[in-house]
């Protein structure tokens, strides 16, 4: 076991209220051995000011550094490329981490920083649309705990060794989602471990707006379409997608509410439709 030095990364662009949510939580954090990164993708507001005014400072070192709004996996690139740890931990400005999340980071990445973990997502709201995003995010980790090594990172929920990050090459900015996706692909060809870790844990504001679930479903779809042209193991085949569907509404399929089962599968109706226009104009 050796001692890691941690550099925590935050991509930010206009919510200001989030990102203080954000920094309370690295605030009230039980250990101490972590500095912070909060790369401000091109907001419209002082994000320095906000952070300089924020009490995180007394504690650790805070950098804020500008991009060019190129999107979250681009700023995670530039800050990764000016951290001084040797463990990147990936947080969003729309999170909340737990208490001994670094903690857990220090734990996991002490024995081998040739790797990365990712964790478990819990809501901050209550409402449907949230509900709906949490079911998933419960079916992915249920499978995750019985498996551990996962071929899967949450951007927003993760650890990984800088040396590592920057030996891949780190995120593609192509992906302005699913970024994170596509670097776990490239992580399975390499053959570096991603390891699910139960009590690695974020809070998280799942939705911001009423129409961004809508606008994500169709969005990931687009950029699924994607990802499958350079990893064909992540194809959507059509056939399947549509019995998944039937079998939600059913109820054969999950054990969720009605609600969220009809929601969700409208939803995965969008997603198939972003698909279908990204086939069609192909993009990236």
């Amino acid at each position: 076991m050796r001692t890691v030095n941690i550099t925590v990364v935050v991509p930010t662009k206009n919510r200001p209220g989030l990102l203080i949510q954000c920094l309370n939580g690295l605030y009230c954090q039980s250990s101490r051995g972590f500095d912070v990164i909060v790369c401000d993708d091109n907001s419209d507001y002082d994000v320095a000011a906000l952070v300089r005014a924020h009490p995180l400072g007394r504690l650790t070192d805070v950098t804020v550094i500008r991009n060019p709004g190129t999107g979250a996996g681009s700023a995670r690139d530039c800050a990764a490329a000016k951290a001084s740890g040797d463990v990147l931990a990936l947080l969003d400005d729309d999170a909340v981490p737990d208490e001994h999340w670094i903690a857990v980071i220090e734990r996991e990445m002490s024995s081998s920083t040739e790797k990365a973990i990712t964790g478990r997502i819990l809501p901050l709201q209550t409402s449907l649309l949230s509900r709906c995003r949490q079911s998933r995010y419960e079916a992915r980790q249920r499978a995750a705990v019985a498996t551990r090594d996962v071929d899967f990172m949450a951007g927003g929920n993760s650890a990984i060794g800088r040396s590592t990050f920057l030996e891949l090459g780190g995120f593609d900015a192509k992906f302005l989602m699913m970024h994170d996706a596509e670097l776990s692909q490239r992580m399975k060809a390499r053959g570096i471990p991603c390891l699910y870790v139960a009590d690695l844990v974020i809070h998280h504001m799942h939705v911001k707006t009423a129409i961004e679930p809508f606008q994500n479903a169709f969005n990931s779809g687009r950029f699924r379409w994607a990802l499958a042209k350079n990893y064909p193991d992540r194809k959507l085949r059509p056939l399947r997608e549509w019995n998944s569907i039937v079998a939600n509404i059913a109820g054969s399929a999950s054990e969720d509410p009605l609600d969220v089962r009809v929601m969700n599968s409208f939803l995965h109706c969008i997603h198939l439709l972003g698909h279908a226009r990204a086939q069609i104009s192909g993009m990236l």
